[in-house]
């Protein structure tokens, strides 16, 4: 097996480098286990340290150890020399002087440098082409060897080339019979940094237009929409996706906010939870999903699953990421309900919403319209599991006059209608619809008697001190206005009302004023919140004007 030598690239000789490097040249024994030939490749020690960074800590130790051999060796002539022993002397620097290299040009020639590697014989070649600056294309079958070679030696700009080749021209090279497993996990999650799901996409509906989806490259593809899922929403990374906290579907919640501050006529995604006039707990209209207050934490399959079932999990991750707007009803959907929306004409009466671009947008509703029907069970919404789900505090009125509350740990329920539950009978009418008017009007009510609670307060003394008995235990009785009454009256107790709103063990607390009785919270019916509002001010006694705002402000942090 004989040894060919390849390549030469010289620096000029008016070069200046550190340790003598000028016009050093560097030789590379190529040895291709494959075909068993081995090949010598010669470059400059310059260049090639410049291209090929791989090899400057081989180099730099190749190059201190002859430095090192050199100064053995002239200590070692100048101890020959102090001993006296002139023919020691004389023999040795006749050595020396032998091994000295030639000069040519009056400098000082020295040999190559040898390095050795094993690869395969046309990549090298080709990589070496490449160093000294000529042009090579990229095929299909050539690229993922000089994407591993160019890694494994550094040539950083040359892998960022050869990804952009294989982004561009992923089905042709999955497709030339390269076995894709070699590929690192290092090179795939660079490739999946530069890649969006709806390119992932494409490359799925040309493997299926061309029938190849059998290939068993296909896991190839599987690996890289995983990997980009676990690069944008893996543990520790900041995520807007969240759990609606009442049906318990995941979206995105930033995407969510982007389509309502951005398009005003705009009907938002329907959750399951939310009927017509409901109500949140802060007496807020709802009218799409709820987040929940920490970040969805999505499990990621383990490597157990089959290549399909991380497929139809990673696609129903995607299609909770994105809104669609249908032209026909102007209501904004998730990319996974756009297979199933009710308007007739399918996937071709969406148009993308902001921050996808119109190609892959037009390839993802045509991936998830073919996809539908690939997955068992099909591309379906992905919710919440029940035991991991994490319960918030949401009070919803549906229009039967209940309350949907999902906190077990904590029954008591903050907000205005946990206190007088009376007024959820009066709010809801007997078509089971929650009455805007009248739910306004409690409000003010409970207002107005705030304000007159604060103005009895201040005027029965604020300033007074509470005192002792004969033997100095116990303070005197409190006040009707006391504070411990008034924020007992406002803050009862928890309460269980899973079961409705006159739930079983709801403790009795006094009504507040024109209440029945100490138990009794039911109240008269009202034809409007207007008439219950004029009615209370009509029974209010001489002293219950409204208090000017200095003393309302005051009185409301005296109760603080």
């Amino acid at each position: 097996m004989g040894n060919r030598f390849e390549g030469s690239s010289t620096m000029d000789d008016g070069c200046e480098s550190p340790r003598g490097t000028c016009e050093r040249l560097v030789e590379v024994s190529v040895y291709d286990k494959q075909s068993n030939e081995m090949r010598v490749f010669r470059c400059d020690l310059h260049l090639l340290e410049s291209s090929m960074t791989y090899f400057t800590p081989i180099i730099k130790c190749y190059l201190d150890e002859e430095e090192r051999q050199k100064s053995r060796e002239e200590k070692s002539l100048d101890r020959a020399s102090s001993t006296g022993a002139r023919s020691v002397k004389n023999s040795k620097t006749k050595a020396h002087e032998a091994t000295k290299p030639l000069k040519r040009k009056g400098k000082e020639e020295k040999p190559p440098i040898p390095l050795h590697v094993n690869c395969d014989m046309s990549t090298f070649s080709w990589l070496m082409a490449y160093v000294e600056g000529k042009q090579r294309s990229f095929t299909p079958k050539n690229a993922v060897s000089l994407a591993l070679s160019s890694n494994f030696l550094h040539m950083t700009q040359l892998v960022e080339m050869t990804l952009l080749y294989i982004k561009d021209h992923l089905v042709e090279v999955i497709l030339s019979g390269v076995n894709m497993d070699c590929f690192t996990g290092e090179l795939l999650a660079r490739l999946a940094s530069m890649m969006s799901e709806g390119d992932v996409a494409r490359a799925f509906l040309k493997l299926f237009d061309w029938h190849a989806e059998d290939s068993p490259n296909r896991r190839f593809l599987t690996a890289l929409i995983r990997h980009m899922l676990c690069d944008r929403f893996g543990e520790g990374r900041p995520s807007s996706l969240r759990w609606c906290g009442l049906c318990g579907a995941l979206f995105d919640q930033q995407e969510l906010q982007h389509i309502e501050r951005r398009y005003k006529n705009v009907r938002l995604p329907v959750c399951p939870r939310v009927t017509k006039n409901s109500v949140g707990h802060r007496g807020e209209l709802l009218k799409t999903h709820v987040a929940s207050k920490q970040e969805a934490n999505i499990k990621f399959p383990p490597l157990s699953w089959h290549e399909k079932e991380v497929e139809a999990w990673a696609w129903r991750v995607v299609g909770s990421l994105y809104l669609f707007v249908c032209r026909r009803c102007n209501c904004c959907v998730s990319l996974t309900n756009t297979t199933c929306h009710s308007c007739p004409g399918g996937t071709a009466n969406f148009s993308r919403a902001e921050g996808v671009s119109s190609e892959d947008a037009d390839a993802l509703l045509a991936w998830f319209d073919l996809a539908k029907n690939l997955y068992p069970g099909g591309l379906r919404p992905m919710y919440c599991p029940k035991e991991e789900a994490v319960r918030e505090p949401f009070l919803l009125l549906t229009p039967k006059g209940g309350w949907l509350y999902d906190d077990e740990g904590d029954s008591s329920v903050p907000g205005v209608w946990s206190t007088h539950p009376a007024a959820v009978e009066e709010s809801v009418d007997a078509k089971g619809y929650v009455n805007i008017g009248v739910m306004n009007g409690f409000e003010r009510w409970l207002m107005e008697e705030l304000q007159q609670m604060m103005e009895d307060f201040d005027q029965s003394g604020l300033h007074a001190k509470p005192s002792a008995n004969q033997h100095g235990s116990s303070p005197a009785q409190a006040g009707p206005y006391s504070p411990n009454t008034t924020m007992s009256s406002l803050s009862p107790g928890p309460r269980n009302i899973v079961g409705g709103i006159h739930g079983e063990g709801a403790p009795g607390r006094p009504g507040l004023r024109g209440a029945k009785g100490v138990g009794d919270t039911r109240m008269r019916p009202l034809s409007n919140g207007t008439d219950l509002s004029r009615k209370v001010k009509e029974g209010a006694p001489p002293s219950g004007r409204l208090q000017k705002r200095d003393k309302l402000d005051s009185g409301a942090r005296l109760l603080s």
